[in-house]
């Protein structure tokens, strides 16, 4: 008789091999990571792995998909209503990101391993949580800055919220959620840079023009 493991394990494979393949190219990078590797880590054989993911990109496409679509959602429940608040707002996104602590890691250093349509794909996902971090958070509580000064700072805080994937802490969760939300407000409340003009401090409003500024 099969026990309720075994039962379930079916089930659940797909997900299991996306989250054992997560882990090896976050430690490992993508191309130090082969097929036989993920299967032995995921307790299948290279044969049965095949018969979920026909190639290592479409295991990495996967799971930075995957990934990405946890904050897709948060942000697409919120509809077009801005939460009550910044912090309100704020807290729902660390949270989510929280759950996906590999995603910056693989999207900013792995991502360009993927195929051409994958690549543009995951390019137009982060855009996309870019625009609607401004959309329902930064524009609500900074109106007084310009489209540039808000998407500069909506690019900050998704950069944020995404970062832990970068490095190794021992702090709980809800500790680390709580830092996260305090840096996150000071991002959006952050004073425009100011240059000295002929009468004075004037703010820096403009898009950068340098290599170097960009």
């Amino acid at each position: 008789m099969t026990t309720g493991a075994h039962a379930k394990r079916p089930k659940t494979r797909r997900a299991d091999i996306g989250e054992a393949a997560s882990a090896l190219f976050a430690a490992r990078g993508f191309h130090s990571v082969k097929m036989d590797d993920i299967a032995q880590a995921s307790g299948i054989t290279a044969r049965a792995l095949y018969r979920h993911y026909a190639n290592k990109q479409a295991l990495l496409s996967h799971v930075v998909h995957q990934d990405q679509s946890r904050l897709i959602e948060t942000l697409t429940s919120l509809g077009d209503t801005p939460p009550p608040d910044l912090a309100s707002g704020l807290r729902m996104l660390i949270e989510t990101a929280l759950q996906s602590l590999r995603l910056s890691l693989l999207w900013q250093r792995e991502a360009r391993h993927l195929g051409p349509d994958d690549y543009a794909a995951v390019r137009a996902r982060t855009r996309w949580i870019a625009d609607r971090v401004d959309a329902l958070s930064i524009a609500p509580a900074r109106p007084d800055l310009d489209p540039f000064l808000r998407e500069l700072r909506s690019w900050a805080v998704v950069g944020l919220v995404t970062s832990p994937g970068h490095y190794d802490t021992s702090l709980a969760s809800t500790r680390l959620a709580d830092l996260l939300l305090q840096a996150g407000i000071r991002v959006v409340g952050c004073l425009p840079a100011q240059e000295p003009a002929h009468d004075g401090l004037r703010p820096v409003d403009r898009p950068p023009t340098g290599r170097r500024e960009l």
